[in-house]
């Protein structure tokens, strides 16, 4: 739902009730709501809840997306989750491919994984990007620091610092969010939702 919200063109409302979607569902919604230019202004989360996840879904951490990954392209989760990295990569400086080191990829006729490139696994077509549905790529996505080294001060390094890693909030993207809260009737609800906003978010104490 977060990789195709990013592209629709008329996206404002979801009615997600009485789903399943836990902390890291509460995130996915967060980005979506934060990185839309202000496109989705309403989501009902009444009755989120949080349950045990199945052994294939993947803890993508977008905070800090440097990791090894092994991913089954015949499944959407793992497709998304090279969209959203193959996005990250096209926000950083240099060329995409750069961000993905170490790939191979193996198909489903083939005994072991061979080295490749990136262009036998993903295409973009009409500015979005398409990823091949079989077969298993692996790869290190790199880790870039952010340039910290203009500011001496302690709080301000760790304010640079958390600026260029989480989501920034505007005030529509806040009106988003708030929305989104209200809409919890339980405590446990509420933590699941707040704990997705300290883990995704840069907020200001004007926010809270």
């Amino acid at each position: 739902l977060e990789g195709i919200g990013h592209f629709h063109p008329a996206l404002q409302k979801l009615d997600l009730a009485d789903n399943p979607h836990g902390g890291l569902g509460a995130m996915c919604l967060l980005r979506l709501a934060c990185g839309r230019q202000g496109k989705v202004v309403e989501v009902n989360l009444v009755g989120m809840r949080e349950e045990p996840m199945p052994a294939h879904v993947l803890r993508f951490n977008a905070i800090d997306p440097a990791d090894t990954y092994v991913l089954y392209l015949s499944h959407p989760h793992h497709r998304c989750v090279l969209r959203s990295l193959l996005r990250m990569a096209e926000s950083r400086s240099g060329s995409v491919d750069s961000n993905f080191e170490q790939l191979a990829f193996r198909g489903i006729s083939d005994r072991r994984t061979k080295p490749c490139s990136l262009a036998q696994v993903v295409s973009k077509e009409k500015g979005r990007w398409v990823v091949r549905e079989d077969g298993v790529v692996s790869f290190q996505f790199a880790r870039v620091l952010p340039d910290l080294q203009s500011t001496k001060e302690p709080h301000q390094i760790m304010e640079q610092f958390f600026r260029s890693r989480k989501l920034a909030v505007n005030m529509v993207s806040f009106v988003a969010i708030l929305t989104m809260f209200r809409t919890l009737t339980t405590g446990d609800s509420q933590l699941i939702f707040v704990k997705a906003i300290s883990n995704e978010v840069f907020m200001k104490p004007c926010h809270v």
